[in-house]
């Protein structure tokens, strides 16, 4: 937070029209920048992560891309002028053509660690669909609880593991 010296790149803001919300038109930067293609999970995966009679669990990540930081000299490539203010971007903005793709990665990362603690869940950029935790055989939760409650509690326990 402060004043900045003017950004390399001034961008104008724009208002998506399909999901009305405020993005920065990077068009002209994105110009320059190599696409990174990468692969969401399917629903035709939904099978591998959903089980009978499991409880599931949808959460999405609000304003999930502030959650990533721009190194401090690539925040000059996303400023904007309001008002004769320069601003820059300390996060990585909506409307650059690779923030999709770094987000996503990232994102991954935790749905790997909780895909490692059995915790079934799959990612669309923002949005993670998880199930409840997979117990072993042999836990005394599994062995004290009858099914219905087990599946309750194993749900609860991804849910808060999760969120």
């Amino acid at each position: 937070m402060g004043e900045v010296d003017p950004p390399h790149l001034v961008m104008p803001l724009t208002v998506e029209s399909a999901k009305p919300r405020l993005c920065h038109d990077n068009r002209f930067l994105n110009l320059w920048m190599d696409g990174r293609p990468f692969s969401l999970d399917h629903l035709r995966q939904l099978p591998i992560y959903v089980s009978k009679d499991a409880y599931q669990t949808v959460c999405d990540d609000k304003s999930g891309y502030d959650h990533i930081f721009l190194a401090t000299p690539s925040r000059t490539y996303f400023g904007f002028e309001w008002n004769g203010w320069y601003v820059t971007s300390n996060t990585i903005p909506f409307g650059w053509k690779l923030s999709a793709f770094v987000y996503h990665s990232t994102g991954l990362l935790v749905s790997h660690y909780f895909r490692s603690i059995r915790i079934p869940c799959s990612l669309y950029i923002d949005d993670r669909h998880s199930s409840q935790i997979r117990l072993p055989r042999d836990s005394s939760l599994v062995k004290c609880l009858d099914p219905d409650k087990l599946n309750l509690v194993s749900a609860q326990i991804a849910s808060f593991l999760v969120c």
